[in-house]
């Protein structure tokens, strides 16, 4: 019973998943409704911003390896909008990239980080740090 409890924490979000890798993407739909989270998704990294402004996610996760748009620009961008500013937002890539990227993920304001492949629990645990 308290698992069917926790996830009510998660009922009615709405998130924005800027995501091009069809795996990780499908990893992610399925975390997300898992957790009864409503999403929209951006397999390009391209609009991000329009599409934030129309969707009005309670957070959103970005990838840190984008073909069409450099994720800390994009990042900025969401920032300076004033309906969006405080909107979470999550970096995720690779192990690897995460490392490379940490410092300036962590300079940069994002509300947090995870490495893929994305594990449940912390996923889930990241979520209800960031949503609350």
């Amino acid at each position: 019973m308290l698992h069917i409890l926790e996830h009510t924490v998660f009922e009615d979000k709405q998130a924005l998943v800027v995501e091009d890798d069809a795996h990780y993407l499908l990893a992610l739909s399925s975390l997300l409704k898992g957790l009864k989270i409503h999403y929209k998704r951006n397999t390009t990294g391209a609009n991000v911003l329009q599409q934030a402004q129309r969707v009005r996610p309670d957070f959103i996760l970005l990838d840190m390896d984008l073909p069409d748009g450099d994720p800390f620009k994009i990042y900025e961008r969401l920032r300076e909008d004033g309906d969006l500013r405080h909107v979470p937002v999550i970096a995720i890539a690779d192990g690897r990239l995460i490392e490379d990227l940490l410092p300036r993920i962590l300079n940069s304001g994002f509300a947090g980080h995870i490495s893929k492949p994305i594990p449940h629990r912390a996923f889930e645990d990241l979520l209800r740090r960031v949503l609350h």
